[in-house]
């Protein structure tokens, strides 16, 4: 379980949508993860978020609009870490969030694609330790 904060600020192309407002999205985030495989070098887990926070459709850095922002994102992750020092991993999951047509007219539910490498410090630092 783990706490966090995530933004998103995107400038959209003016010259593709005749528009220089920006998407602007801050969220606290509350998330958890479930390992439910781990056999040999293999893992899979289910990682959930949910987060909540303020959306705003800003134009020159004045809000348009602003409003509750509020996801939840299952997801499911396989994992392998047969290297010495790093695990790679990938996944895939839906990030279901609440539709605020007044403020961003676009569908916001998306999917959810995850690449992960992970360094392994526990192990490179006692190999070190142990080298010295």
């Amino acid at each position: 379980m783990g706490l966090g904060y995530s933004w998103l600020k995107s400038k959209r192309n003016p010259v593709l949508n005749l528009d220089s407002s920006e998407l602007v999205i801050k969220t606290g985030v509350l998330f958890a993860e479930y390992i439910f495989f781990a056999e040999n070098n293999w893992s899979a887990e289910i990682p959930i978020e949910f987060g909540f926070g303020r959306i705003s459709h800003v134009k020159n850095d004045l809000p348009l609009r602003k409003g509750l922002y509020v996801y939840y994102e299952p997801a499911l992750i396989l994992e392998y870490s047969g290297f010495k020092y790093l695990s790679l991993g990938v996944g895939t999951g839906f990030r279901f969030a609440s539709k605020q047509n007044s403020i961003f007219p676009e569908r916001l539910s998306k999917p959810v694609y995850i690449f992960r490498l992970k360094f392994r410090f526990e192990k490179i630092y006692k190999d070190i330790n142990s080298y010295y």
